[in-house]
């Protein structure tokens, strides 16, 4: 019999004793880590530190929030997220009162989807070229593009025609 496996047997019989345990090298001997509960992740905790079942949380991986309003056309360049972002969630609002058009849109820097309430509240609208559209009538729009990710946030080009006004809220995932 080989060494390796005479101490993987003593390991499975000696510490692993529920089925989903895991073996981790503690401060001087291999150590039992008890399987996490359902919905739990595993977390790593750093060198010198044993990893630790933890429920599942946006911002362990990173999460940012930002608003920003645009009325001209050109990048809306965005940093200080901390992060490339893999998702970008866009929520937008016209901000003439009397207008009800809104966009909820997302990003993931190959693919795009936003549905959209336009033409004065009358229209909705499902389109994939696009993370922002608000539109009042043919004429007075912003529509909004991711068009670069970077380690500290994103940039949006907004294409406004005539005069528009709008307020982007969201969110950043890693």
């Amino acid at each position: 019999m080989r060494l390796v496996q005479v101490i993987s047997d003593y390991i499975r019989r000696s510490i692993l004793t529920t089925q989903g345990d895991l073996a981790v090298r503690g401060a001087a001997l291999p150590e039992r880590l008890a399987a996490g509960v359902i919905g739990t992740i595993l977390s790593g905790k750093g060198a010198e530190e044993i990893p630790a079942y933890e429920d599942f949380r946006l911002d362990i991986g990173g999460v940012a929030f930002g608003s920003y309003y645009r009325w001209t056309s050109g990048d809306e360049v965005i940093t200080g997220v901390g992060f490339e972002p893999s998702l970008i969630v866009f929520l937008s609002v016209d901000l003439t009162p009397t207008n009800l058009n809104w966009s909820t849109g997302f990003d993931i820097g190959t693919g795009r989807f936003t549905i959209a309430n336009t033409y004065n509240g009358t229209k909705i609208i499902l389109t994939t070229t696009s993370c922002i559209l608000i539109q009042s009538d043919i004429s007075h729009y912003n529509i909004g593009r991711l068009v670069a990710k970077s380690s500290d946030g994103f940039t949006v080009n907004h294409t406004v025609g005539g005069t528009h006004y709008a307020s982007i809220a969201y969110i950043a995932i890693k």
